[in-house]
């Protein structure tokens, strides 16, 4: 629908705050709409809101266990518990399972037997917060 498509097009354009506002909009219109709903998990991760993320794709994962969101989450987790760490030293290409890497890129199963060995990263910390947001989008 029309929410959905201009949600994709202010991401793409890199308006995440404007693509959130249309994404949640679409998810209110059509409630069952997995595609908005994971866009709108995707623009909470890319503006630091990691624990609204976390329990938005842990909601689309309850209602669809195989959803390809599974690999945003764990990278959103990942991501979260490096937050205060020294960018120099956080190198995901090294620290993330070569397998999950794959997986992720070639969008296999969530249960792909390549990723029987993978072990999920760590829930959310309550010693790292989230990103704070100062202002907030007023136009549509």
């Amino acid at each position: 629908h029309g929410y959905h498509l201009r949600g994709l097009l202010y991401y793409g354009c890199g308006e995440i705050r404007l693509a959130l506002k249309d994404f949640k909009r679409g998810c209110e219109v059509d409630p069952t709409d997995r595609n908005c709903q994971l866009m709108h998990c995707v623009c909470l991760h890319s503006l630091g809101q990691f624990s609204a993320a976390v329990a938005e794709y842990n909601a689309l994962l309850k209602a669809d266990p195989s959803h390809q969101c599974y690999y945003q989450r764990e990278l959103c987790l990942y991501l979260h518990r490096r937050m205060d760490q020294n960018m120099s030293v956080v190198n995901p290409d090294v620290e993330l399972d070569a397998y999950f890497k794959e997986a992720y890129c070639k969008r296999h199963a969530t249960n792909h037997p390549r990723l029987c060995n993978y072990q999920q990263q760590r829930a959310l910390s309550a010693k790292v917060s989230d990103v704070h947001l100062k202002d907030t989008v007023s136009s549509e």
